[in-house]
């Protein structure tokens, strides 16, 4: 996504996006699990904090585990309240999921999260995209993946909310597409504990 496109996304949207530089582009090849050990949806744990920057979840997560309901079935929320999700608050509360990402075909991806507050997303366990401190709703810098073949992709994210509107989610753009998508929920499994 080059300045040009970033500026008509920002006029169309209303959004900010995230200052500073874009990644360098990324290639990523699919995992070897077999499809059938997995189940629809991003394995998701909460923790309550007063977070800052999502660099807080290490200590967090070190310390204690974090409360786990069922699987989100995408990243698609935007609340004005605060809530998202199953957090069961409005303010205070981190976010860990993990899973994979179906990529449906080889090529170039452009991938971004619009969030409020902080984000951190690794695919294949090498950080894509972030956007790690309090802000309000805005889309982070675009990370471009190279797929070097159909399948699944290791993903994980960190996402916290400290007060006010809460937004949580990723989109992206597929090769041969030209514009952003939210990523369906299809394109989401976890593998169970």
């Amino acid at each position: 996504m080059n300045g040009v496109t970033t500026a008509i996304l920002a006029t169309l949207t209303g959004l900010a996006f995230a200052s500073g530089v874009a990644a360098a582009p990324m290639e990523v090849a699919p995992a070897t699990v077999s499809a059938e050990a997995l189940k629809p949806g991003i394995r998701v744990s909460y923790w309550y904090a007063a977070f800052e920057h999502v660099d807080q979840f290490e200590k967090l997560i070190a310390e204690k585990p974090g409360w786990t309901p069922k699987p989100l079935a995408a990243l698609d929320d935007c609340g004005g309240n605060g809530k998202l999700y199953e957090a069961g608050v409005i303010e205070n509360y981190g976010i860990r999921g993990e899973g994979f990402l179906r990529f449906g075909k080889a090529g170039e991806y452009q991938i971004v999260a619009k969030s409020n507050d902080g984000i951190r997303l690794k695919l294949d366990g090498r950080l894509a995209l972030e956007d790690p401190k309090v802000h309000g709703d805005r889309m982070s810098k675009p990370a471009v993946v190279k797929v070097s073949a159909p399948g699944l992709v290791p993903f994980d994210f960190n996402y916290f909310q400290k007060k006010g509107g809460a937004c949580l989610q990723l989109y992206w753009q597929e090769p041969g597409q030209d514009k952003l998508s939210l990523v369906p929920p299809e394109a989401f499994l976890h593998q169970p504990k």
